[in-house]
């Protein structure tokens, strides 16, 4: 994301982001109300989330809760 030029937008309203989560809708549903970078933002980690979530599907991995003892 750095990379990616959203200092062209205004900040966003974080304020009407807030509401929206307190009033329980959805985080990526809100990019309208946040707008600005905010609404970037937003879109990207929604974006990121889904890659990762395909890439982690795909793996064959475990990690062990337990931990890893010496």
């Amino acid at each position: 994301m750095v990379d990616e030029a959203i200092w062209k937008f205004g900040k966003g309203d974080y304020e009407a982001y807030r509401t929206a989560l307190q009033q329980g809708r959805p985080p990526a549903k809100q990019r309208k109300p946040a707008g600005g970078q905010l609404a970037v933002i937003i879109k990207k980690f929604s974006d990121y989330t889904v890659k990762l979530e395909a890439l982690l599907a795909e793996s064959k991995s475990t990690i062990s809760a337990a931990g890893n003892d010496r």
